[in-house]
């Protein structure tokens, strides 16, 4: 039998309930199929993302670009401008210290949020700038973006 035959013997034959759930969980693992390989896309990015934060260094053109904020900050009648936000996950106690509000938060730096605090120390803390951190979401209940503000108060 040719597959033309095969068609036309289908084609010919009525539809079963059986057929019809067959081809609907057909569709469904497709849609699952398709949700796990974007799933796994994001969880790669988001890999990719987190090691290119925990190699990085401050550049030149970020701190223009903080300058650049505390500047806009000060225009604006503010004390204080945020100049960096990360996920809490960055940190290595994944925001605890933070969160608490320990003195030693900043030993759970890692990465450009450390490369940032090391210029902090250098540059900022000198000339009386202060800088502060804080969890600034709690998605689902968990902790979620620090925010790094610096402060002229």
């Amino acid at each position: 039998m040719t597959s033309d035959e095969r068609d036309m013997d289908s084609q010919s034959q009525p539809i079963t309930a059986a057929d019809l759930r067959l081809a609907m969980a057909e569709k469904e693992a497709a849609k699952v199929d398709e949700a796990i390989k974007k799933r796994a896309e994001a969880d790669r990015k988001l890999e990719q993302l987190f090691k290119e934060f925990m190699k990085a260094q401050v550049t030149e053109k970020e701190l223009d670009a903080i300058r650049q904020k505390v500047l806009s900050a000060t225009e604006r009648g503010e004390m204080e401008a945020e100049i960096m936000r990360f996920p809490s996950k960055h940190c290595r106690d994944n925001g605890r210290a933070i969160n608490n509000g320990e003195p030693d938060w900043p030993a759970t730096l890692q990465g450009k949020a450390r490369s940032l605090y090391d210029l902090f120390e250098e540059r900022g803390r000198p000339r009386g700038f202060k800088l502060k951190a804080q969890i600034l979401d709690f998605p689902g209940g968990l902790l979620g973006d620090v925010g790094l503000t610096l402060s002229w108060k």
